[in-house]
């Protein structure tokens, strides 16, 4: 089966986000709008098994691939339930998934992190990816991490 991940590293936040597409062709159609809009690519691993990585160095190449990503994924949009994760970039640049059990959980989380003034981005509806949260400082990421084990604590009794 083909590596349908890639890396796309965007220079406007300074984050690697990891787009996986749910077929070969939606790939394919992805890695050729990359190279047409003019980002960089870098094959992986022997001939490029472990995926591919792409360099988006300004705003419009970041702000096209976000418009292609939100237009393939419309119709998936539809018909699949809410992503029940978020993405969350960390001050240091790091991408970290997290996974809520329900609704409840997310929208609790959603809350705390919108209260405590986390930027926020969604790229499509929460059906076929996660909302995206920036977190500014240390003390943000830390006080989530706290918020975090507390919820799965709550979950576990």
């Amino acid at each position: 089966m083909p590596n349908l991940t890639m890396k796309v590293y965007d220079a406007v936040f300074a984050v690697t986000t990891i787009v996986r597409w749910a077929n070969a062709r939606e790939y394919q159609l992805a890695e050729k709008f990359l190279i047409d809009a003019g980002a960089n690519c870098v094959r992986l691993g022997e001939s490029g098994r472990a995926g591919t990585a792409f360099y988006l160095k300004d705003q419009r190449q970041f702000d096209a691939f976000y418009d292609f990503v939100s237009e393939r994924r419309a119709a998936d949009a539809l018909s699949s339930p809410p992503c029940l994760e978020m993405d969350i970039h960390t001050p240091g640049g790091v991408v970290v998934t997290i996974a809520w059990a329900d609704e409840k959980e997310y929208q609790l989380a959603r809350q705390f992190l919108t209260d405590m003034g986390a930027a926020c981005g969604q790229w499509e509806a929460r059906r076929c990816r996660p909302e995206f949260f920036h977190l500014a400082t240390e003390q943000q990421e830390e006080a989530l991490e706290r918020f975090a084990q507390a919820v799965a604590a709550e979950r576990a009794e």
